[in-house]
């Protein structure tokens, strides 16, 4: 299991719920080295859940883009309003899945 350091959650209108958006020394926290990266989505589930398998997630890419500020990580509005609106949230990745951990 790999983690980020708490990231900044930037909310966009215009980014679709299944894309999630970071700075490639960010993604290099998860062990990811490509610029897209196809995952299973997890958000709104615990630790626990996450790990036990007893969550649904949903299909999605994670990119590692240049243009997004280190240490911030950019998603759907929907998606942040999912999680409760977190300033901060932690990327959790195993096995392909992908948990948004608000902080």
């Amino acid at each position: 299991m790999h983690r980020t350091e708490p990231l900044t959650v930037l909310g966009d209108y215009s980014s679709n719920e299944d894309a999630i958006v970071v700075h490639p020394n960010d993604g290099f926290d998860l062990k990811l080295m490509t610029t897209e990266h196809p995952v299973e989505i997890y958000a709104g589930c615990s630790l626990d859940e996450f790990l036990s398998g007893a969550a649904e997630g949903i299909a999605g890419v994670i990119h590692l883009r240049n243009e997004c500020r280190a240490n911030t990580v950019e998603l759907s509005s929907r998606t942040v309003e999912r999680l409760g609106k977190p300033r901060q949230i932690v990327l959790v990745m195993q096995d392909g899945r992908l948990l948004l951990q608000p902080v």
